[in-house]
């Protein structure tokens, strides 16, 4: 399941809202619902770029066989199925 760590904390300091996407700073905003919406688009953007993908889902391994396979259609065989001359 696909899990990314949204956090909105007051900073007493600036009187803003800090808005934090998988640990990361993404920027302040007045009210809380306003960093709300934030988060949600930042998070949708790393939905769409890929960003929240693992190696396997970009890029799916591939499965090789262990033997080599005979040719499907014309033209000259592999040298592994060639008839000795």
């Amino acid at each position: 399941m696909l899990t990314i760590d949204r956090e909105i904390r007051y900073s007493r300091l600036t009187r803003d809202y800090d808005c934090f996407v998988d640990g990361r700073y993404i920027g302040s905003r007045a009210n809380n619902h306003t960093g709300e919406l934030l988060c949600d688009q930042v998070s949708r953007d790393l939905i769409a770029d890929g960003e929240t993908l693992t190696a396997a889902e970009l890029d799916p391994p591939v499965d090789i066989p262990d033997e080599p396979q005979p040719p499907t259609e014309g033209g000259p065989p592999p040298p592994e199925y060639a008839l000795p001359v």
